[in-house]
């Protein structure tokens, strides 16, 4: 029985249980991982929130990525209400739009067009089309444990557990079949596996999709040797090469991963920051294939809010803060206090747990003597049970952490030293408790 301390998010959510399918909008907002009933947020500023029931949390969720300045941050506030004073909405372009495109197009070797969509699953949904449409090929190639939004052909052949069938086999109903057989799995950071699988099918295959570093796994950065050999491979067969940067974009740096790594794909995928926390996708890539949406009876995008003034210069303002500050030197510092406080704090109480980091994003790994997650086996290996008890223990203590073994915990400009020193120790305190 849960005490009072979330008595009115219990009550919201029964409310949402009459109102919204599975009360909420998107799945993991109802926390079935874990043993926290779901948060009901009232208000948020700087690194922290406030629940309905009055509950102060140091949020290390951030939205799942997009709020790495912090909650209301006073350049992008003052963006969003000067742009709605001159209105929302004008189903007509605006100059923000081409500023943003910019910005995103400096920022990357690779990216010569940009396309504005309305969220991360149009940005992969378009790029599937756009591959297709390039290579007259239909077989879309993706990694085991990835996530890449819910279009139909992202999600077929999931290998997610909640989105599987009751039988685990299949994914939920809704998908054609077809859908499913132009869909072929392999092993993230696998150079062999994925070798043998291209040899196999490669005048198949229209393009291969990846996250040079997973970020819906827990975080599982790509191997230098992996990533190169997709390139490789791609380009000896004319496969689309696509990066799904929806997450990792402009989070680590100013600009893709793929810059940072050198190792560059044909199209790159983009949401989270580049919105400035309002809902945004992007598509950048080569003009030889994004001029795919340009042509008559070739590749079709579009929206009624793609673009969305609002969008734009909410992201603009935040990319702008991004790139004439210090802040990736800050989040870079916060990310390893954060990786090396929790070892240090599970070593202290002879937990034979670790933890991994990649610039701002820290996964800790509960697993016994695992010191690196490399695939979603390493993943899965881990004791989701302990996860679910912790993330309750978090949330009584005032530490928000994203409800799902599988999501990595968010840095942000604004979060201090000792918020971050913090949440290791209560980490480590309520793995301790639960373990013994």
């Amino acid at each position: 029985m849960f005490n009072d301390r979330y008595r009115k998010s219990r009550e919201q959510f029964k409310r949402g249980l009459r109102t919204l399918p599975g009360g909420v909008s998107s799945p993991g907002r109802a926390f079935s991982d874990v043993v926290t009933p779901p948060i009901f947020v009232s208000s948020a500023r700087g690194s922290r929130f406030t629940d309905e029931d009055g509950n102060s949390y140091v949020d290390f969720v951030l939205g799942l990525g997009p709020v790495i300045l912090g909650h209301g941050h006073p350049e992008v506030v003052r963006a969003i209400s000067d742009q709605a004073s001159k209105g929302t909405v004008y189903g007509m372009p605006t100059t923000i739009e081409y500023d943003l495109a910019d910005e995103i197009i400096a920022a990357s070797e690779v990216i010569d067009l940009v396309r504005f969509m309305c969220s991360g699953t149009e940005a992969v949904m378009t790029a599937f089309r756009l591959a297709r449409a390039a290579t007259g090929r239909e077989r879309i190639v993706k990694f085991r444990g990835g996530y890449h939004g819910h279009s139909d052909v992202a999600i077929a052949q999931a290998t997610k557990p909640h989105m599987l069938s009751i039988d685990g086999e299949n994914i939920r109903s809704g998908l054609a079949t077809s859908e499913k057989q132009d869909v072929i799995i392999s092993e993230y950071n696998d150079s062999d596996a994925i070798k043998t699988l291209v040899d196999a099918h490669g005048d198949e295959i229209a393009a291969i999709i990846v996250e040079p570093v997973a970020t819906n796994m827990g975080l599982v950065p790509g191997t230098g040797e992996f990533l190169r050999t997709l390139r490789s491979l791609t380009s000896d067969r004319g496969i689309v090469l696509i990066f799904d940067e929806v997450v990792s974009g402009f989070r680590f740096r100013y600009g893709p991963v793929a810059d940072q790594i050198g190792i560059l794909p044909d199209l790159i995928t983009f949401g989270k920051i580049v919105g400035g926390g309002l809902p945004i996708g992007a598509l950048g890539g080569k003009a030889e294939i994004m001029e795919l949406l340009v042509r008559r009876g070739s590749v079709f995008q579009g929206g009624t809010f793609a673009g969305s003034p609002l969008a734009m210069a909410a992201g603009l303002a935040q990319l702008r803060v991004l790139r004439d500050t210090d802040a990736y030197a800050h989040l870079d510092h916060l990310g390893k206090i954060l990786c090396h406080s929790l070892i240090n704090e599970f070593r202290e109480r002879n937990l034979p747990f670790g933890a991994q980091r990649y610039g701002s994003l820290v996964s800790p790994i509960l697993q016994v003597a695992k010191e690196s997650l490399r695939d979603y086996s390493d993943v899965g290996g881990q004791d989701a049970k302990l996860f679910g008890r912790v993330h309750k223990e978090l949330m009584d203590r005032g530490f928000a952490i994203p409800p799902s073994i599988e999501e990595p915990l968010f840095l942000s400009v604004v979060h201090e030293e000792h918020q971050v020193k913090g949440l290791a120790s209560a980490y480590a305190d309520a793995a301790f408790s639960y373990s013994r």
